[in-house]
């Protein structure tokens, strides 16, 4: 896991990374620093480039310690629970109530209801793929 995280956290010192503002978006608004990364996320999980971290730097109405996605696919940054445990009682009522069935998913285009990111556009009425 040592190279992954080395990778992504020196990404956003990179020209090539720089992201516009203008195309990424928090929910809830400012929560979420709006940047491809940043080296105070700490991803634990992930699949084709689209991660899952805790948040050490959050934007003004964030919080220390919230989880948020980020990625090459993601121009909408969720703060998903606001700690780690929170995150577990959502993903968990995810499963139980059969509203999504991965927290990311390879097919293309998805499934209907099947990732996290689609959970959370509904929440935050937001286009689920796109901005």
């Amino acid at each position: 896991m040592f190279a992954p995280f080395y990778f992504y956290n020196r990404m956003d010192k990179h020209p090539i990374f720089d992201s516009d503002e203008d195309d990424c978006h928090s929910h809830p608004s400012d929560a979420v620093k709006r940047t491809y990364t940043h080296e105070g996320w700490i991803f634990f999980a992930g699949v084709g480039g689209n991660q899952l971290a805790i948040d050490f730097s959050p934007d003004k109405s964030g919080v220390v310690g919230q989880v948020i996605n980020f990625g090459r696919d993601a121009s909408h940054l969720y703060q998903i629970a606001k700690d780690f445990t929170g995150f577990l009682e959502f993903t968990l009522d995810m499963y139980k109530n059969k509203k999504a069935h991965h927290l990311f998913c390879d097919y293309d285009p998805p499934p209907p209801g099947c990732t996290l990111k689609e959970v959370l556009a509904k929440k935050y009425g937001v286009p689920p793929y796109g901005v």
